[in-house]
């Protein structure tokens, strides 16, 4: 073969492979955006905050979930007003740093 029907058989094999990449990448985001959970949260709900500034205590033992809180109003985009159960303080935060609270069956 002569170098210039090499090199058009290589551009179509390069074009050929980005075209594959491309369907790849669309069924792999569509397998991963079909299997994120979204958390909706109800009024009165209890739930538990990500504590992210702390940093005195170091490990994996220690746990970084504060809680339980009371969500007391939902604002659009997934801001979340709650409530603190024992000093009966609210602010407002963010969804994603909520988990909902499952009380241990006594």
């Amino acid at each position: 073969m002569t170098k210039p029907a090499m090199s058009g058989s290589c551009k179509e094999l390069r074009l050929e492979a980005y075209k594959n990449s491309q369907i790849y990448k669309e069924k792999v985001k569509h397998f991963h955006d079909c299997r994120i959970l979204r958390t909706v949260f109800t009024v009165s709900q209890k739930v538990i905050l990500f504590n992210s500034r702390l940093k005195i205590i170091v490990g994996k033992l220690y746990s970084r979930w504060d809680g339980p809180f009371v969500v007391t109003d939902i604002f659009p985009y997934g801001v979340d007003k709650v409530r603190d159960i024992a000093s009966n303080c609210a602010f407002k935060v963010n969804c994603h740093q909520l988990k909902p609270f499952h009380e241990a069956p006594i």
